[in-house]
C-alpha cells in the first residue's frame, strides 16, 4: 500500500543512490548504500570481468540475506573503476552470490572518498566511523 511505509524505510529509500562505473571498458551498475559496513561486488560480475580472487582473511555469513541461508562471505577481489573522466579509483570487494547490483560500495568507501577529495563531512557521519572502527 501507497501510505503503509514507516517513516525508516523512507529514510533508509532516500539514502541509497545508483550510479554506472566503468571498468575494463564495460559499464556496471553500482548501489551506493550508506547504510552498509562492507563493499560487495556480484560473483557472476567477477567472472565476467575475468578478476583475481583471494580468500577472504575473516569469512563472515550472509545472515542478512536469509536466516535459513548459509551463504558464506569467502572470497575477495580488487577493482579498479571510473565514476568519469577526473575520479578513477580502486576499492576491495567481497564477493557474493547476489546479483543486486554489480556492486555496492558502503559506508565505509564513502567517508574514505569524503575525506580523499576534501568534501565536508557532517560530525554525525564522523561520530558513526569512530563507533564502526
Amino acid at each position: 500500500m501507497k501510505g503503509s511505509s514507516s517513516k525508516g524505510e523512507e529514510e533508509k529509500k532516500i539514502q541509497l543512490f545508483h550510479i554506472k562505473v566503468q571498468t575494463k571498458h564495460t559499464k556496471i551498475d553500482a548501489l551506493f548504500d550508506p547504510g552498509s559496513q562492507v563493499n560487495l561486488i556480484s560473483e557472476l560480475l567477477v567472472r565476467k570481468l575475468e578478476l583475481e580472487t583471494y580468500p577472504h582473511l575473516k569469512p563472515y555469513p550472509l545472515g542478512w540475506v536469509s536466516n535459513l541461508t548459509m551463504m558464506q562471505v569467502i572470497r575477495k577481489c580488487k577493482l579498479n573503476f571510473a565514476m568519469n573522466v577526473d575520479y578513477i579509483d580502486e576499492v576491495e570487494l567481497d564477493i557474493v552470490p547476489l546479483n543486486v547490483a554489480g556492486i555496492v560500495l558502503g559506508s565505509i568507501y564513502l567517508i574514505r572518498t569524503l575525506f580523499i577529495t576534501g568534501e565536508k563531512i557532517d560530525t554525525n557521519l564522523l561520530s558513526m566511523v569512530d563507533h564502526l572502527l
